[in-house]
């Protein structure tokens, strides 16, 4: 089958996409290393917003919460390596949902500034290079019909012709 034609860009994106959510994979498990280190502070804080929660819950809640997020990064970082449509665009859906909690976020916080920029840089290439995974998809089924539609033709041909043949011999033989 021929190669098929990628966009401008497209091992750039893919590449950025691969190491930013290898750099987020990696900030996750830190942070997620460093709440567990100082727990009883994060549970203390919890305690000042109102929220009654054992270190028990909270080192759940954590496990849970980061489970979650690095199973998104990983679905993107594995959508983007093995090149796969389906994955790409499951990552971009859920990474937009993520992007608004972190809105929401900043207007507790001002400290999400950094993560939501970086978040939205890898959204937008993601979106891209879903778009561009797209079009090779499309071109490729169109390439395969085309060769498809080829054989077909060349059977067809090929049986006219010994079809032709066989009865030009049979009526030889009637004379």
């Amino acid at each position: 089958m021929d190669r098929t034609e990628r966009p401008f860009g497209f091992g750039c994106k893919k590449w950025t996409i691969i190491v930013l959510c290898m750099l987020s994979l990696a900030i996750k498990i830190i942070s997620a290393a460093f709440i567990l280190a100082n727990i009883n502070k994060f549970v203390d804080e919890m305690h000042k917003k109102e929220m009654n929660i054992t270190k028990t819950q909270a080192i759940l809640l954590l496990i849970l919460f980061q489970s979650i997020t690095i199973s998104f990064t990983l679905i993107g970082l594995i959508g983007a390596y093995k090149e796969n449509f389906c994955l790409s665009l499951i990552f971009s859906i859920l990474y937009s949902l993520n992007l608004i909690k972190v809105i929401h976020d900043l207007y507790h916080d001002q400290n999400y500034w950094f993560s939501l920029i970086i978040m939205a840089i890898l959204l937008t290439i993601n979106i891209s290079f879903t778009y561009d995974l797209y079009c090779i998809d499309h071109q490729q089924q169109q390439q395969q019909q085309q060769s498809s539609d080829n054989d077909s033709m060349k059977k067809k041909t090929k049986n006219d012709h010994h079809h032709h043949h066989h009865h030009s011999s049979s009526s030889s033989n009637k004379v």
